[in-house]
């Protein structure tokens, strides 16, 4: 697991005086187009150098109307197998982009559950000055009838969010 934490909420510079106070920024990240954009629309307008990064990820079942306690143990571990496989890809492909770019303090983090709900818990955890998000466009009938991650984050985060159209 991507993790480079700093314990300390200040940082301070070579001759030992404080400076601005650390923040941490939550980035969602599924591996789409979107979340990508998020990343860069980070590193390119808000990035500071002190800044504490989470990425987020919350695997999505593709299929919410299927009944998945009725499924054999093994169909069930396969689907398992898939999901660990994809978000341990998509840590690496973070991971190097966030190396490329000289993040030095970032952490991947993995949660399960209703994507919206578990995004805004782990905000809340990591004491987030700010949580950014990309956004799939959808048209207003299809998020009625899905949701929206973005507009769930929007209406329950404790904190600032930028949903970063692409």
């Amino acid at each position: 697991m991507m993790e480079i934490m700093a314990e300390q909420k200040h940082v301070t510079d070579a001759d030992g005086h404080s400076s601005e106070p650390r923040r941490v920024i939550v980035i969602s990240v599924d591996g789409s187009d979107h979340a990508d954009h998020a990343v860069n629309w980070y590193l390119e307008h808000i990035r500071r150098p002190n800044d504490r990064l989470v990425l987020a990820h919350v695997p999505e079942l593709t299929n919410n109307s299927y009944d998945y306690t009725l499924s054999s143990t093994s169909v069930f571990e396969e689907m398992r197998a898939e999901i660990e496989k994809s978000a341990q890809l998509l840590e690496e492909k973070y991971t190097q982009k966030l190396l490329d770019n000289n993040v030095k303090d970032a952490e991947f983090r993995i949660a399960s559950g209703h994507v919206g709900e578990k995004l805004v818990e782990i905000a809340l955890d990591e004491n987030a000055a700010l949580v950014l998000t990309g956004c799939r466009g959808l048209g207003t009938f299809r998020r009625t009838l899905l949701g929206s991650v973005s507009d769930y984050i929007l209406h329950h985060c404790h904190c600032p969010v930028i949903v970063c159209r692409h």
